[in-house]
């Protein structure tokens, strides 16, 4: 191959992977969203009512309350025929024809016939349904368990929450109860324990029912990394798998544990604890949200900026709103108007849109819209 040849090649290619890098966001700066890059440059132009951000190829886009998909070069790949839709998430998406939901994939082919009230994609090819009762149907659509339960959420550790009546229990993957329905409401079990709610109190349970720990508590969240966050008489503090305190319930509020650390809430303030509940960043902000690629927003008054896992402040608190980084960019509103912002700051994108959506690297499926 002559050396002009090989350099158009890999020319090519290099734009190939460039184009296949390039992340679009959702953007207006009237009243209709189209896309645009990173610099703020229209990739596709603003014609649709309401987009949503790209997932597996593909975004949602609605006009006329109906919605369809397009591909990144702003193709339309699934005509807008949808009452309501999801992102694709491996290949399948949950959408509404008419009345009914069913789920297709990413020809616009059905998966699973539009034949139920309401269906929910669970992993390893098990779907939730509605058919006047709730059951699961294998990735053919046929009933793995049959509708018999009146709630059913997805399988944790092998137990899905099913509810009869008014109350909730757990079944195995053969729709056979293993924690029979006592329950006011039931968690998703993590670490062996779930929590559950008996009229007005939380305590755990373990995958045989039983109790663990003498404690009950006004409020109980998820285990993560073996510690749930627990209130007491009015604070949050958080107990190990047996129950027992490994943090005392001082403190106003705790969010999720992530990497060690989690945003707690001191008198009126924010700041993060480690796993002792030790402050390893002193509570000095009016609003806090997660870390994400090493930053984390943090809210002085009413302007939000970025801080570095010891608390000091890379970007300046000057935005009106933030949010987190993913590849390095990040969404931000100064004023009335949106841009997009490097880790140093800087503009990408000049704050001239009425919205830009942000990129989140967490591909759970958005609410039915």
């Amino acid at each position: 191959m002559r050396p002009y040849h090989i350099l158009l090649l890999l020319s090519s290619l290099l734009s190939v992977n460039v184009c296949q890098a390039q992340k679009l966001y959702g953007a207006a700066t009237r009243s209709n969203f189209g896309f645009i890059d990173s610099v703020g440059n229209w990739i596709i132009k603003e014609k649709y009512s309401t987009v949503d951000v790209f997932r597996d190829g593909m975004a949602r886009v609605e006009n006329n309350l109906l919605w369809g998909y397009i591909n990144e070069r702003g193709e339309e790949v699934i005509p807008a025929k949808f009452t309501k839709s999801k992102n694709f998430v491996n290949g399948q998406a949950q959408v509404k024809l008419g009345t009914k939901y069913g789920i297709i994939n990413k020809k616009g082919e059905w998966v699973i016939q539009p034949d139920y009230s309401h269906i929910e994609i669970y992993k390893n090819g098990i779907v939730r349904a509605k058919k006047g009762s709730w059951g699961f149907l294998d990735e053919k659509g046929a009933w793995k368990i049959q509708p018999s339960f009146d709630g059913l959420e997805d399988y944790s550790e092998q137990l899905a929450q099913a509810k009869s009546k008014a109350f909730w229990g757990y079944i195995d993957e053969e729709g056979n109860w293993v924690i029979k329905p006592v329950y006011n409401r039931a968690e998703k079990f993590s670490n062996g324990r779930a929590r559950v709610l008996v009229q007005e109190s939380w305590f755990i349970i373990d995958k045989k029912g039983h109790k663990v720990g003498s404690n009950s508590f006004q409020g109980l969240r998820d285990f993560e990394d073996g510690i749930g966050r627990a209130k007491k008489d009015g604070k949050w503090g958080a107990i190990d798998t047996t129950g027992a305190w490994v943090i005392q319930p001082t403190f106003e509020n705790i969010e999720e544990f992530v990497g060690g650390i989690a945003r707690a809430r001191g008198e009126s303030t924010w700041g993060f604890i480690n796993t002792k509940g030790e402050w390893v960043v002193q509570p000095k902000f009016d609003g806090l949200r997660e870390f994400s690629e090493g930053l984390a927003q943090a809210r002085i008054g009413e302007s939000w900026g970025y801080i570095d896992s010891t608390g000091n402040w890379i970007i300046k608190p000057q935005f009106q709103n933030a949010e987190e980084f993913v590849g390095g960019l990040a969404v931000v509103r100064v004023g009335g108007s949106w841009g997009i912002i490097n880790k140093r700051g800087e503009f990408t994108a000049k704050p001239v849109f009425r919205k830009i959506l942000s990129l989140k690297e967490d591909p759970t499926y958005t609410t039915f819209n």
